[in-house]
């Protein structure tokens, strides 16, 4: 005999034991897993279209923070230089005269919300090159090509693109072929604000 510790043990007993122990194992971790919650389908889309919705929130926030400040130091520096110019031929404007910080930012603002349609068209494209094409084919291309269009037609819709109302919400004085800049402010919000949904919106179904 080559092992005589092994004398006497039932090997079909303690087989029989083994699987009931391992039934047993299984049996007592059931309740455990059921009270966790079930992660579905429906719940992991759920996750992935808040993140992406957040990451496009954040996104637009650390760039709007950024161009505030870029913009507000550009427009001030812009508008003292150019009162230099002015100055010398005796037209040029104080700050505190009526609508100059209103214009100001009404400009600043502008470059906000055109920032905030920049990022969301790149989110959209996922292109850099042809979020930048779409955007300044937007704003400097389309607008052109609308004075192509018969009067009233073209000043009648031209003043309604990105680009007028940005005018409008800059503007000192106002002009016909201009909104007021309110008007224009809120154009270029509901602009802005489109733009941002469908980002929203093609992130959410392209993580689904």
């Amino acid at each position: 005999m080559l092992y005589p510790q092994l004398q006497g043990i039932d090997f079909r007993t303690q087989a029989v034991r083994l699987q009931v122990r391992s039934i047993w194992s299984r049996a007592s971790t059931k309740p455990v897993a059921a009270s966790s919650p079930p992660v579905s389908g429906s719940t992991c889309w759920t996750r992935r279209a808040s993140s992406g919705s957040l990451l496009l929130a954040a996104k637009v926030t650390a760039y709007s923070a950024v161009v505030t400040v870029i913009s507000l130091v550009s427009c001030l520096t812009s508008f003292f230089i150019c009162q230099v110019i002015l100055g010398s031929q005796h037209a040029g404007v104080s700050i505190t005269d009526p609508f100059i910080l209103r214009a100001l930012f009404g400009a600043i603002g502008y470059l906000i919300l055109i920032g905030a349609i920049a990022v969301a068209l790149g989110a959209i494209l996922r292109r850099t090159a042809g979020a930048v094409t779409l955007l300044f084919a937007t704003l400097l291309v389309l607008p052109g090509l609308l004075m192509l269009l018969p009067s009233p037609w073209d000043l009648t819709i031209s003043k309604y693109m990105p680009s007028s109302a940005g005018t409008a919400m800059a503007a000192v004085v106002h002009f016909p072929t201009l909104l007021s800049p309110t008007v224009g402010l809120l154009v270029l919000c509901g602009y802005t604000a489109a733009t941002l949904l469908t980002a929203a919106f093609v992130l959410i179904r392209r993580d689904a």
